[in-house]
């Protein structure tokens, strides 16, 4: 989940909100993002590079705590079962 896989996993996220309001509002050829290609080229022509990046610092807020809670549970149970 870091820096090369973040812009696809935003425009993937775009894509399927896309589609839900294509579906609700029951709009036809509404489509913004043809491919995930198009789209990390449409986005950073329109918002920027730094666009393609947007919730990347929150998102390491949260894995970083689970990640050290995770680690220490790990660690944790491996002495207290006599595990090497």
């Amino acid at each position: 989940r870091f820096h090369a896989v973040y812009p696809i996993e935003l425009v993937q996220r775009r894509m399927q909100v896309q589609g839900m309001k294509t579906l609700a509002h029951g709009a036809k050829n509404a489509t913004q993002y043809k491919n995930v290609v198009q789209g990390m080229v449409h986005i950073a022509r329109a918002e920027g590079i730094p666009a393609l990046y947007a919730g990347l610092i929150p998102n390491y807020t949260k894995i970083f705590p689970s990640a050290a809670v995770s680690f220490y549970v790990y660690e944790l149970l491996k002495e207290l079962w006599g595990l090497q």
